[in-house]
């Protein structure tokens, strides 16, 4: 389970037994974070993308079988807005 709030720390856990058991937290935001979403890439592998307030989007690789959990990059740190005429 992947959860994200106001708190602006993006929660990475694992639902056992009736439990949640936290695994690993990244405080990368400066703001809260507003959706979240994931892509399965085979086994227990996923992409993660966490977006927030103030125009901020992370990217992460997690690995559920080999307890890896790691940022990918800060794939486009502050989106701008570009005005057109």
């Amino acid at each position: 389970m992947i959860t994200g709030s106001e708190d602006t720390v993006l929660k990475v856990s694992r639902f056992e037994d009736r439990e949640l058991h936290p695994i690993v937290t990244f405080s990368n935001h400066v703001a809260s974070i507003r959706a979240i979403a994931k892509v399965k890439l085979g086994g227990s592998r996923y992409i993660v993308m966490s977006a927030g307030s103030r125009m901020q989007a992370h990217l992460y690789h997690v690995d559920m079988s080999q307890g890896c959990f790691f940022e990918m990059s800060h794939f486009c740190h502050y989106f701008k807005n570009y005005e057109h005429d």
